[in-house]
């Protein structure tokens, strides 16, 4: 049976078909919250303060998965870090690499220069 068939409450994983306990919003908000919990309001990428604006500025807190969801990535703490609007900017530009595990370290990249960047601890 077609998937689409199953309806929204579906998901595919290989050749099972399960049935969504949440939907991917829902999950997505509950990953975002305990990242924004790990990260506080500090850039992993820049270590500057951010903000929570809805407005495009330089300081604007956003997520970034450090494996795209295009190339298989997933929205889970590991692969999400809280970044700021320049950076994540500098990242999709390909300006700044960054990879790594955001739950242990990340490694951020421009040119020759390395930084790393250590998971916040409580």
């Amino acid at each position: 049976m077609a998937l689409w068939m199953l309806g929204p409450d579906y998901e595919s994983i290989g050749d099972r078909r399960l049935k969504r306990t949440k939907t991917r919003k829902q999950h997505e908000r509950e990953v975002y919250a305990l990242v924004d919990k790990r990260d506080g309001m500090t850039c992993r990428c820049c270590s500057g303060r951010m903000t929570k604006s809805l407005t495009i500025e330089p300081r604007r807190r956003e997520h970034h998965h450090v494996v795209p969801r295009s190339a298989g990535g997933v929205t889970e703490t590991w692969n999400i870090v809280a970044i700021c609007f320049g950076c994540h900017e500098q990242i999709t530009r390909h300006q700044i690499e960054c990879s790594g595990n955001a739950d242990d370290e990340l490694r951020f990249t421009r040119g020759a220069e390395l930084w790393r960047s250590p998971a916040p601890t409580e």
